[in-house]
């Protein structure tokens, strides 16, 4: 990203009422932005472009060349003011590059999702094996080089989760995990919706979580993430979404340099995360 854009990203006018769902790359990051959007809709199922529904926000001038938006002059701070409310954008951007307005204005909500370093590492390599433009033809293990080291999109797993989760006690920042949703998505329905100021009654959570499991997700994938054109015969956007799905791919060694390197870096922090289903690491 150009310096001119991440100016603009930090100087967007934002507003109360405007929620970032903000992760690290495949931690659920469109899981959850079709939650938000159905909690704003009522349970109602949008079958347009995610994309265009849930703007990428440090991704948008990419995404208007490749002619994804129809609008192709619109700036991304015209985007942006043209989205109508209630506003709803992604971004994969670290806390200090992330649009939080002045202390003169009103705080938008942020929505930070956390999945497990090891099954993020596992997603990230089929989604950029999956997409020509990351131009990727490496190995697992080679892959896996590169993500323990820093080396891919948006850098060190762990400088991102952990410059997120210093803001913990922020009053307007959402933390989740990836994995307590795979264990009880209603609870993590509801938490959403008392956090962005609503209360949908019982019934329609319930309609939204039946749409919003991984399998409704999957199932629905060729109407609300349409297929682009770097995306390689066969590729799937949303793959397995299991919860240590990585024993399928990761060594011994390299659970292990995954281990004490999570270990060295979350001491102190307080934060857990779950690297099996029933498990915590």
């Amino acid at each position: 990203m150009t310096r001119e854009l991440l100016d603009e990203i930090k100087n967007l006018p934002v507003q109360e009422g405007d929620v970032f769902v903000a992760t690290y790359p495949k931690c659920g990051t469109t899981w959850v932005s079709e939650i938000i959007w159905q909690i704003f809709n009522d349970g109602q199922i949008d079958k347009s472009d995610i994309g265009k529904r849930v703007p990428f926000v440090e991704a948008y001038p990419l995404m208007q060349k490749k002619g994804v938006f129809i609008n192709k002059d619109l700036t991304l701070t015209g985007l942006y003011r043209s989205v109508p409310a209630p506003r709803v954008f992604k971004t994969h951007l670290h806390h200090h590059l992330a649009p939080m307005g002045s202390d003169t204005t009103a705080k938008p909500k942020y929505i930070n999702v956390m999945r497990n370093p090891k099954d993020c590492a596992v997603s990230m390599f089929f989604h950029c094996k999956g997409m020509e433009f990351f131009k990727c033809n490496a190995s697992w293990s080679e892959f896996f080089e590169a993500f323990i080291r820093g080396g891919v999109e948006e850098g060190l797993w762990f400088d991102h989760v952990l410059g997120w989760w210093k803001h913990h006690g922020d009053p307007n920042i959402l933390f989740l995990k990836y994995e307590d949703m795979k264990k009880d998505l209603p609870s993590t329905v509801r938490q959403i919706a008392s956090f962005v100021g609503r209360s949908p009654s019982e019934e329609v959570i319930a309609r939204i979580v039946r749409q919003t499991t991984f399998d409704a997700m999957k199932d629905g994938e060729q109407f609300f993430q349409r297929k682009r054109p770097d995306f390689k015969p066969g590729f799937k956007f949303i793959r397995k979404g299991e919860v240590g799905d990585w024993r399928n791919y990761f060594t011994d060694e390299q659970s292990r340099r995954v281990d004490e390197m999570y270990t060295r870096m979350m001491a102190g922090s307080g934060l857990q995360l779950e690297f099996e289903p029933d498990d915590t690491h």
